[in-house]
């Protein structure tokens, strides 16, 4: 892990293809070291606004990357647009140099079809074209809770509660790191330029401590030896080839409810 990141907690789940986990980190997700290069790297944006903003993940990429990570340029030639289906699309392969080897952006509408917490699972489904079978890692930040201003906590259990369903679905997501900005000096916490209620904040994220408390909730919840959630399990969809209708899927822990057909995919919806 590179000095600018440190590991605040980790959520392993047991699936069937094996162990994954969820790292929830703290410090700056742009200082990623090279040696520890991910497959994926998620932002979030409003519908078509790519403005590199001094609060912004989009803008701290372009300010300590340069061009090689200018989402507002890779906007115009995206790898795939699924917007209107899944609210995402990707880029092609980054430079070398860079400590991703892809980026997926997460846009919303301000009055769109459901609130980012409800629709973030839709990253996740996204995934499984661009890891293609392949065991993956993925770094991101609280999606939609900086410029966007929806609340932290209920972005990260949206997040951790798709991912750990995706996860046991099949998705061959090995390492999720959800990155909460701080800034970090000797891999040490400092205070940073952000009041609340009159006291300096070690962090940028408004709830902190609320933030960790809830992953510690769903670690509870979810990390230990179960193939299944200790609570009734949420909705997952599964999207496969057409080519390939075995389906990674616990059946005990799940029940089919709707299976629907585009271009070359077929998508199970269980819960």
């Amino acid at each position: 892990m590179a000095a600018g990141i440190i590991v605040q907690n980790s959520l392993k789940v047991l699936t069937q293809n094996g162990e994954c986990q969820i790292d929830l980190c703290i410090g700056d997700i742009t200082l990623l070291d090279r040696k520890d290069k991910v497959d994926v790297i998620m932002v979030s944006a409003f519908r078509g606004n790519y403005a590199p903003s001094p609060t912004s993940v989009i803008g701290a990429l372009e300010r300590n990357l340069g061009t090689c990570i200018c989402v507002h340029s890779l906007a115009q030639n995206k790898a795939e647009d699924l917007r209107n289906l899944y609210s995402c699309w990707w880029s092609h392969p980054l430079p070398d140099k860079s400590p991703y080897k892809r980026l997926l952006c997460f846009e919303t509408n301000r009055f769109g079809r459901g609130r980012p917490q409800e629709l973030v699972g839709d990253v996740y489904r996204c995934l499984v074209p661009i890891l293609n079978n392949e065991d993956g890692t993925v770094i991101t930040p609280l999606l939609n809770t900086g410029d966007q201003g929806y609340g932290e906590v209920s972005m990260l259990e949206g997040m951790v509660v798709a991912a750990v369903n995706w996860m046991k679905a099949g998705l061959p997501l090995r390492l999720l790191k959800i990155v909460i900005y701080a800034k970090l000096v000797d891999g040490e916490l400092v205070n940073t330029a952000v009041v609340k209620d009159g006291i300096l904040q070690k962090s940028a994220v408004k709830n902190f401590d609320k933030v960790c408390d809830k992953f510690a909730e769903l670690k509870e919840r979810y990390d230990s030896q179960y193939l299944v959630p200790k609570l009734p399990c949420e909705q997952v969809s599964v999207v496969e080839p057409l080519s390939n209708l075995q389906l990674p899927v616990q059946e005990a822990a799940f029940e089919k409810k709707e299976e629907k057909h585009i271009g070359v995919y077929v998508y199970y919806t269980f819960c």
